[in-house]
C-alpha cells in the first residue's frame, strides 16, 4: 500500500466520557506547494500538408496536502461485555486510471498503476510518498477492559492531495491556436491510509485494544 505514511497529525480524540463521543477534527493543511506549469500534448493528427495538435495547459497551480482522523468505529463495554466487530476498511486510493493520469500530469509525472509524488513532497516533509490502487482489507477489532466501564474509539488516517490551477485546452491547426477550454480546475486524490489508533475512556483504564486483519 502507501509505502511510507506521512503522519504529522496529533492523536485523535479520546471520548469525553462514557458514551460521550466527539465529532472527528477537521481535515488540517499540512503544506501547500507550487508546482511549475505544464504543456500536455493530447492528441496529434497528421492531415495532407498540416498538422492538428491538441495541447492542454496547465498553469497557477499549487498541491495542498491535507491530513484528518476518520472514525471507524466506537463502543462502550464492561468486564463482562467485550466488544469484538469486522469492519471492511479501505486502503490506498479510490481513483480511476484517466484520473490518476490527469491528477499525475499536473506534478509532471507520467503514471501507470503507482503514483509517486514523493519528488513534490520531500524538500517540505523529508518524506517520499507512493501511493497505491485501493484495496479493501477486513478487519476485527476487539476491545475488552478491567474497569466497571470504558468507552473506546477507533480512527483511521486519511490523506488527501489537491492539485489547483487553471487549464486550458487550445486546438492548433497550420500555427493557429483556437482554444476549447479555459477554466480552473481542482484534482483531489484521497488515500485511506493503512495508519490506524484506538482512544479510550477514561485514560487511565488497563484496556487491550487490538485489530487483526482477516
Amino acid at each position: 500500500m502507501t509505502t511510507s505514511t506521512i503522519k504529522l497529525l496529533p492523536d485523535p480524540p479520546a471520548p469525553n466520557g462514557i458514551n460521550d463521543f466527539p465529532l472527528p477534527p477537521p481535515a488540517k493543511v499540512i503544506l501547500k506547494v507550487p508546482l511549475p506549469d505544464q504543456t500536455i500534448v493530447i492528441k496529434e493528427i497528421q492531415m495532407v500538408g498540416f498538422k492538428i495538435i491538441w495541447e492542454k495547459r496547465l498553469t497557477n497551480q499549487q498541491l495542498e496536502f491535507k491530513q484528518q482522523w476518520v472514525r471507524v468505529n466506537s463502543c462502550t463495554i464492561t468486564p463482562d461485555t467485550p466488544f469484538s466487530q469486522e469492519d471492511s476498511v479501505s486502503i490506498g486510493v479510490a481513483l480511476s486510471v484517466g484520473a490518476r493520469e490527469e491528477f499525475s500530469a499536473s506534478l509532471g509525472l507520467k503514471v501507470a498503476s503507482f503514483i509517486d509524488i514523493g519528488a513534490k513532497l520531500t524538500l517540505e516533509l523529508s518524506a517520499e510518498v507512493t501511493l497505491a490502487e485501493v484495496v479493501t482489507k477486513k478487519k476485527t477489532f476487539n476491545a475488552k477492559t478491567q474497569v466497571p466501564r470504558a468507552s473506546f474509539m477507533w480512527w483511521q488516517l486519511k490523506s488527501t492531495y489537491t492539485v489547483t490551477g487553471h487549464r486550458t485546452v487550445v486546438i492548433k491547426i497550420d500555427g493557429n491556436e483556437q482554444i476549447a477550454e479555459n477554466a480552473d480546475f481542482s484534482n483531489p486524490l484521497v488515500c485511506d491510509e493503512d495508519v490506524s489508533m484506538s482512544t479510550q475512556f477514561p485514560a487511565s483504564a488497563k484496556a487491550e485494544f487490538t485489530v487483526f486483519d482477516i
